[in-house]
């Protein structure tokens, strides 16, 4: 009887890693953002640090004369937030990503540059008109690169039934894993018993 109520927690155990990982790929990973992290000192901004990558929700500045402009590698601007100057303290601006942005640029109320960073590290386009897939531009982040691009689409279904069968086979090899410990434990438990 103790067997099967050691078999039974095993197997339940077990089975819920299994569905614990289904649930996992399930999600949907989020999108990235850009953190830039500015301080203000006497109403003059420095770069608190370097920009960042993470993920979760915006925090837009507080609208103001000054504007942040995400620039691409041909000049274009992509994206331009209000930013509000400030006299002191530290301010986290949390914006959306996008592949094309060469540069993040600070512009005060008269339009002059104040502060500039370089975003080339987290670009994936870079607008030189040649659809390089081998670097992960395609039709989704890189559209002027990659104009009516059909070949990378696929190439994306593919790598997603790949994680899928990945995904198949670290839940196939848990559940082994899993029966070969309970087996284990039952020999261990059946050769104390006989001695």
């Amino acid at each position: 009887m103790r067997h099967i109520i050691i078999l039974f927690t095993m197997l339940v155990v077990a089975g819920g890693g299994v569905v614990g990982f289904a649930r996992a790929d399930d999600i949907t990973p989020q999108e990235f953002l850009y953190a830039f992290h500015l301080r203000w000192a006497g109403g003059v901004p420095t770069w608190a640090e370097s920009y960042e990558l993470t993920t979760g929700g915006q925090v837009t500045p507080e609208p103001g004369a000054w504007r942040l402009r995400i620039i691409a590698s041909n000049g274009t601007v992509l994206e331009e937030y209000p930013v509000n100057q400030q006299q002191d303290g530290k301010e986290d601006m949390i914006l959306a990503y996008t592949g094309r942005g060469a540069r993040a640029v600070l512009l005060d109320a008269q339009g002059v540059s104040r502060l500039e960073v370089d975003l080339s590290g987290s670009q994936v386009c870079n607008d030189d008109g040649v659809c390089d897939g081998q670097y992960g531009e395609d039709g989704r982040n890189c559209p002027v690169d990659c104009a009516g691009s059909v070949g990378s689409a696929t190439i994306s279904e593919q790598g997603s039934f790949g994680r899928q069968v990945g995904a198949w086979m670290m839940r196939v090899s848990f559940a082994l894993v899993g029966v070969l410990l309970l087996g284990a434990a039952l020999r261990t438990l059946d050769s104390r018993r006989r001695a």
